[in-house]
């Protein structure tokens, strides 16, 4: 287990969760931000991307369990993107459309992005995403994340604007102490 929060636990995926991932990645209504389903050789490809993160990195997008019954609900964690010739620490969540709408997603990108700030020890944590992804948009304000910039990308033919969210260390470290 790499994080737990109230109710959830993420982890490291394993060879073992690949028919729970098709399940996720292949699912046309989750994936609709993503830019569409992947298939059968892209979904292992997924998984082996995640390990080699693990690996190289110490962190990726781990799978994402409900502790009450253990059951796999989706994906959450950090992953290096490019943004305009930069590399970013992108903050993603992908869950099982059965769980969306009910806090899972606001809880476990808020525990990535602390686990960003405070065991990582980064300043920024940023979010890609596409500007029809509303659901998204409203769990990065709602970590105090702000659109720092927007591009158009061209992928699978079809031009995709994203926003790019950001929530720096010390605005959420004093939105922190405003509360107590």
């Amino acid at each position: 287990m790499v994080i737990q929060t109230e109710r959830l636990y993420l982890r490291e995926l394993t060879p073992d969760d690949l028919a729970s991932l098709k399940a996720l990645i292949q699912n046309e209504t989750v994936m609709e931000s993503y830019g569409g389903v992947r298939d059968d050789k892209e979904c292992e490809e997924w998984l082996s991307r995640q390990q080699a993160r693990y690996a190289s990195l110490g962190y990726g997008l781990w799978a994402l369990h409900l502790k009450e019954n253990d059951r796999f609900i989706g994906q959450c964690g950090l992953v290096p993107h490019e943004w305009k010739g930069k590399t970013v620490l992108d903050l993603v969540y992908i869950l099982d459309v059965g769980f969306w709408n009910q806090g899972y997603g606001t809880e476990a990108a808020k525990a990535c992005r602390d686990f960003a700030f405070n065991t990582l020890g980064q300043s920024e944590v940023y979010s890609i995403i596409r500007d029809i992804n509303e659901y998204s948009q409203i769990i990065s304000v709602r970590l105090g994340m702000e659109v720092v910039d927007r591009k158009t990308d061209l992928y699978r033919g079809v031009k995709k604007p994203h926003y790019l969210y950001c929530a720096r260390r010390d605005h959420a470290q004093k939105r922190i102490e405003t509360r107590s």
